[in-house]
Parts: structure tokens; C-alpha cells; sequence
């Protein structure tokens, strides 16, 4: 999004006054008595608003919720905009929509309305990297259990779960084979059966093919078959995912020291209860990003970030 666009007037009254919480009347008081935005006129002469006044106007109306009056909050702004005429800046319109794509996107989607989610998933990829649309706009919708004021049914969350799986797939087939670093396997635990362990799987692959691993995706393998795959891929790590079954996880650990003691072992999840492990990757894209930094760094490799 250039700034020109961040000033396209998009939203009329009624709209943004709904997106920043407030009345239409409340608004429009505003603008006569501070003059906080200058929305433009559409050709009947109704005012319009920009992304740019949306930002500003939901930093007022956060104020005001913190307990300042709307004329401090604007003597604020005042001051912020007088010390950094950049303030309200194209990155920062565009760290705002993130939510809004997302939850347009699962609505949607709960309404089966595949052709308008693929219109939001190609919106969302021309303004911001595969991964911040992956991790911060797609990866949300996993967590769902009710949207506005309804629950959302199981055959609902269903239909999403699979529509994030057929995209992630997608997305790892079509990422570039130019892998510069270690080869890896990924391994699914042994009788995994949701949707959403698939995709944070499915979404740890991506990131690491993104930086130039050669990533092997096996989905759910027994002990045989991992020995075979060892044996001829020769990686240099193997990811899993957590599961309520820890003891899985620390047999895979003891096996694979006992065997290949060559390969790391690193698990998607947060450490629990267990004594402290160093395989434990945590949830989120820094967390992956710190552990992979601190192995590879002992062994002198550089990972594409």
C-alpha cells in the first residue's frame, strides 16, 4: 500500500464510525470543533475516509477510552504529529488490517463463501510477505470458537480447517527448491487426527523452507520407516510436534541420541512440566527463529532470515 492509497477515501460515516466505536453524530462533532481528519466528498457530496483517518481516529478514540478527554487526546496528537510528522505512517495503516482481513476472511469462510476468501487471501498477499499473511492472518483462524454473537458449528470449523490445510499445502509446493541448508524431517506424531495439528505443522514446514532448508515432510511414520528415512536423507534435524503424550516425544529423544546422535531434535510446542529440555521450540515464528539461531550458530551455519 503506497501513501497515496493509504489516502483513498474508502469508508463512509456509518462504516468507520462502526469500525472505531462510536456515534455518527460523535464523529461528525469532532471534526467540526478539532478538525482531527479532513475526509474527502464522493460525487453526492457524503463524506468519505481513508485508511489514514481510520488510524488516527481509533488512536483518539483508544485514548479516550484510557480515560483522557477527547480534547486532550487531540492536543496529544497535536504534540506526536508535531514530533514525528510521519506518525501515522503506511506500515502502521497496514499493521491495522491485518486483523480485519483475518476475521473477514473466517466469515467467509463460515459462510462458505470459498470465492470471497480467496479474494481476501490474494488482497492480503499483495500487501504484506507470506509469512506475516500466514502467521499473523491465516494462522489466527485455527483458534476458533465462536465468531459475532454465534457459536460456530463443528461442520463450520471443519470446512475452515480444511480450506487453511488445501492453502498451506499449496503455498509449501509452490515455494521455490533452492535449499542452501541442512536437509530436515518433518515428522507428524503417531495417530494425529486434527486439523490444526496438521497446520502448525504444515506452517513450521513453510518456515523453514522459506530460509533454505531442504525439508522432507513425512506426515505420521513408524520406527522402521524413520530408521530408513535416517539412514538415506541423512538430516541434520528432525522436527516433530508436541502432544499430550510426552513420553512420546522423550523415547523419539533417547532413540535418536542412542542411534544417530549426529541429528538434533527439536519439538513444536512449549516445554511442560518435564525436566528442562533443550528440544523444545516454543509456538510462535521468534520463538522458532531463536532456537534454530542458538544451534546453528554452534556449528557455524548461516540461516536465510
Amino acid at each position: 500500500m503506497t501513501k497515496k492509497d493509504s489516502e483513498k477515501g474508502i469508508y463512509n460515516v456509518k462504516a468507520i464510525s462502526k469500525k472505531i466505536g462510536i456515534q455518527p453524530g460523535t464523529l461528525r462533532a469532532w471534526e467540526r470543533r478539532y478538525q482531527i481528519v479532513t475526509p474527502k466528498r464522493n460525487e453526492v457530496g457524503h463524506r468519505i475516509y481513508s485508511e489514514q483517518d481510520l488510524v488516527i481516529l481509533k488512536w483518539l478514540v483508544d485514548k479516550v477510552n484510557q480515560g483522557f478527554t477527547i480534547s486532550q487526546a487531540v492536543d496529544l496528537l497535536s504534540e506526536k504529529t508535531k514530533e514525528s510528522p510521519s506518525l501515522f505512517t503506511t506500515d502502521e495503516i497496514l499493521d491495522s488490517k491485518k486483523e480485519e482481513i483475518s476475521q473477514n476472511i473466517l466469515k467467509a469462510l463460515t459462510q462458505f463463501n470459498e470465492v470471497e476468501a480467496e479474494s481476501l487471501m490474494e488482497y492480503a498477499l499483495s500487501l504484506y510477505r507470506i509469512e506475516v499473511v500466514l502467521f499473523e492472518i491465516i494462522a489466527p483462524l485455527i483458534q476458533i470458537s465462536n465468531t459475532g454473537n454465534h457459536t460456530v458449528e463443528k461442520g463450520q470449523i471443519q470446512y475452515v480447517c480444511n480450506w487453511i490445510r488445501m492453502k498451506l499445502f499449496r503455498i509449501y509446493q509452490q515455494i521455490p527448491l533452492k535449499p542452501f541448508l541442512a536437509k530436515v524431517l518433518i515428522i507428524a506424531p503417531q495417530n494425529i487426527n486434527d486439523y490444526s495439528s496438521e497446520i502448525r505443522i504444515l506452517l513450521y514446514s513453510i518456515f523453514l523452507k522459506l530460509r533454505g532448508f531442504e525439508v522432507y515432510y513425512l506426515g505420521s511414520v513408524d520406527e522402521l520407516t524413520l530408521q530408513q528415512l535416517l539412514q538415506k536423507i541423512e538430516p541434520l534435524f528432525v522436527f516433530t510436534l508436541q502432544t499430550k503424550e510426552n513420553s512420546s516425544i522423550q523415547n523419539i529423544k533417547k532413540w535418536i541420541e542412542e542411534n544417530y546422535p549426529k541429528v538434533k531434535l527439536g519439538v513444536i510446542g512449549q516445554q511442560s512440566n518435564e525436566p528442562t529440555s533443550d528440544i523444545f521450540m516454543g509456538n510462535q515464528m521468534s520463538e522458532w527463529m531463536e532456537w534454530l539461531n542458538q544451534y546453528l550458530r554452534k556449528n557455524q551455519i548461516v540461516m536465510n532470515v
